[in-house]
């Protein structure tokens, strides 16, 4: 019994090693879904003095590059950290990962 669990979990982690760049930029995008609004609220914050033209700018380019910028720089730190995982377990630090954001998500209110 043992010896299928780990066998699949083996198979799982080797077939998830091939998508490690996908898997990371799915986790930094739902968590860019689940904090976006609160980064938006703090970019806000900031802006809220200038002109109405100058704030809608600076909301478009934080939806825009801001976003992306994140989600570009972030998702290869978090590949590098799903390839440091034991291909046993990778496929359960996966499930668990997007468990946990699940959870935040619900948490939230978001889902």
């Amino acid at each position: 019994m043992m010896d299928w669990i780990n066998d699949t979990l083996l198979q799982a982690g080797l077939w998830m090693r091939g998508y490690t760049t996908q898997i990371a930029l799915a986790l930094v995008a739902t968590l860019l879904v689940v904090y976006g609004q609160d980064i938006l609220r703090a970019v806000k914050a900031v802006v809220r003095p200038y002109p109405l033209v100058f704030r809608l700018l600076v909301f478009v380019l934080m939806c825009v590059f801001g976003f992306g910028a994140i989600a570009v720089f972030l998702a290869p730190w978090v590949a590098q950290g799903l390839m440091m995982v034991d291909t046993l377990w990778l496929a359960p630090t996966v499930a668990g990962a997007f468990l946990i954001l699940g959870f935040v998500a619900e948490r939230r209110q978001q889902l």
